[in-house]
């Protein structure tokens, strides 16, 4: 899930505390990509940015169809239901979102490159 996705979720669960405290809440997209599609679609967005990038090849023997979960889709309609303003990120503008902003913040990252493995 769409890490800002979450964030609206909490900010509307405490607008409609009373009704939903004590509940468990699904959060997803309202699109059901497969692993080949999301991956798919991160691959398309890395690509704007670096052209020279390889293709993708997966082995469709060892797709999971579904990205988080291996029984189904996650039903969101409870959420939708209890969080009537919330809406859901679509997956790909969320992966492009995500995509820019790690480009934008790649220094950043590079600086901590290796600290964990010191520790």
């Amino acid at each position: 899930v769409f890490s800002k996705d979450v964030a609206g979720a909490i900010i509307h669960v405490l607008a409609e505390k009373d009704n939903v405290l004590g509940m468990h809440i699904n959060l997803s997209s309202l699109e059901t990509p497969t692993w080949a599609e999301f991956v798919t679609m991160f691959h398309r967005e890395l690509r704007r940015a670096d052209p020279s990038l390889a293709r993708v090849r997966l082995d469709a023997r060892r797709d999971s169809e579904f990205v988080s979960v291996d029984f189904g889709a996650i039903s969101i309609e409870k959420a939708q239901r209890l969080l009537p303003e919330w809406k859901p990120t679509p997956v790909a503008a969320a992966v492009a979102e995500t995509v820019r902003w790690s480009h934008t913040h790649a220094s950043h990252w590079g600086k901590h490159a290796g600290m964990h493995e010191e520790l």
